[in-house]
C-alpha cells in the first residue's frame, strides 16, 4: 500500500431541480451502508484489506502483466 494515503472527498453533483435524482441517490447510499458494502469496499481498496480477508490480491500490471515481481 502506497504511503502516505491521501483521503479525498467524493461527491456526485446534482441539479438542484432534479430532486427524484439526490433521492435515488440518497436511497442507494442507505442502502449500501447498511448492507456494510461501503465499509467493506473501504477496508479492500483504500486500507488493502484483501490478504487479511483471504482474498486474492488485486490485480497488478507489474505482477500480472509484466511479472517484475512476486
Amino acid at each position: 500500500m502506497p504511503k502516505p494515503t491521501y483521503f479525498l472527498p467524493v461527491a456526485y453533483s446534482v441539479a438542484p431541480s432534479n430532486t427524484s435524482l439526490l433521492q435515488a441517490l440518497n436511497a442507494w447510499m442507505l442502502a449500501e451502508k447498511s448492507k456494510g458494502t461501503v465499509d467493506e469496499l473501504y477496508r479492500y481498496w483504500m486500507l488493502g484489506a484483501a490478504e487479511t480477508e483471504g482474498r486474492p490480491p488485486r490485480w497488478s500490471v507489474i505482477r500480472d502483466v509484466l511479472h517484475w515481481v512476486d
